[in-house]
């Protein structure tokens, strides 16, 4: 997708949030379920890092979550759906701005290298062939060693200085909550759908550790 295609694409996520704004009474409303369903898939293609606070937005009120769907529908719920709203705009402010320092430091880079053409590749992840190497840790160290090898895994990955930070971070509050006794499996739910959406290769390996992990812990 060319750079102004994806600028455009936030953009108009942007515009369809400002109108749910001035319209909706709550997340019933027809425009709601399209709206919702793009601004994911634009995160999902563009900051997918970004896609477990998204999920986490509700859209609604405590008192309108509590009702049976068929009285939720008429149910005046504006400013909770409002504020949300408004948290899901600054999420997606935040990926834009992310995508667009993403951008920069690519053109930059190929125009260090000789002035090469540039697009904007399918995946968001700009090449990392310029840090050093790191060997991944064999099934062997995952097997033995479990969620400690994991810090090696993700520097091992092809993920970008920032991703690897986040994923570095994610990992350690995970590994926080299964140091306790009886583990919050709220926290421990988040940690598996950050993962599940971030990157495959590391969900594929962290995800069955944290799960034997939280299940030796309580079924002692």
């Amino acid at each position: 997708m060319a750079q102004d295609a994806w600028t455009e694409a936030f953009d108009k996520i942007t515009e369809g949030a400002n109108s749910l704004k001035e319209v909706a009474l709550n997340r019933h409303d027809r425009d709601f379920d399209i709206w919702h369903r793009q601004a994911r898939n634009l995160l999902l293609r563009y900051a997918p890092v970004k896609i477990p606070a998204f999920d986490e937005i509700r859209f609604a009120s405590d008192f309108f979550l509590g009702k049976p769907d068929i009285e939720q529908i008429d149910i005046n719920d504006r400013i909770a759906l409002h504020s949300d709203v408004d948290q899901a705009l600054d999420l997606l402010e935040m990926a834009k701005t992310q995508v667009a320092e993403e951008l920069r430091l690519k053109k930059s880079r190929e125009r260090i290298k000789g002035g090469a053409s540039f697009e904007y590749p399918d995946q968001t992840k700009p090449s990392t062939s310029s840090e050093s190497v790191v060997p991944p840790p064999s099934q062997e160290a995952l097997k033995h060693e479990g969620m400690d090898a994991l810090p090696g895994l993700v520097e091992a990955s092809d993920l970008t200085r920032r991703e690897k930070e986040e994923a570095l971070e994610e990992i350690d509050r995970v590994r926080q909550a299964l140091e306790q006794s009886h583990p919050d499996w709220d926290r421990i739910k988040r940690t598996v759908k950050f993962l599940l959406d971030f990157d495959k290769t590391l969900a594929l390996a962290a995800v069955p550790l944290i799960l034997k992990r939280y299940h030796d812990l309580t079924h002692r």
